[in-house]
């Protein structure tokens, strides 16, 4: 299992597509930490939304301290070696893979 950590910052326009793109991938051993950094959209309850659902979403919510804040917030949480900080790669099964010896 690896952590994707995705920083939230007023992104309702975008996220749904982030995370139900996260939910179509082959590869389900993942577990993503959405980070809310003091959103005033709706993006915080739309990530709550999709932790709600499915046990792989984790929300975590701060006031805005910029996206390394958020970043390190989820760094905090995560407990494994692989990480992707950047936004999801065309599958999480190449992600995975490179980085398996």
């Amino acid at each position: 299992m690896f952590y994707i950590i995705v920083p939230i910052f007023n992104v309702e326009r975008y996220l749904r597509k982030c995370l139900d793109s996260l939910l179509s991938q082959s590869y389900t051993q993942w577990k993503a930490i959405l980070v809310n950094d003091g959103s005033t959209d709706s993006s915080g309850e739309i990530a709550q939304e999709y932790a709600n659902k499915d046990a792989r979403f984790v929300t975590l919510n701060q006031e805005n301290q910029g996206q390394s804040m958020a970043r390190n917030a989820g760094l905090e949480y995560v407990k494994n070696l692989i990480i992707s900080t950047n936004p999801p790669p065309p599958t999480i099964f190449e992600l995975y893979s490179f980085f398996r010896f």
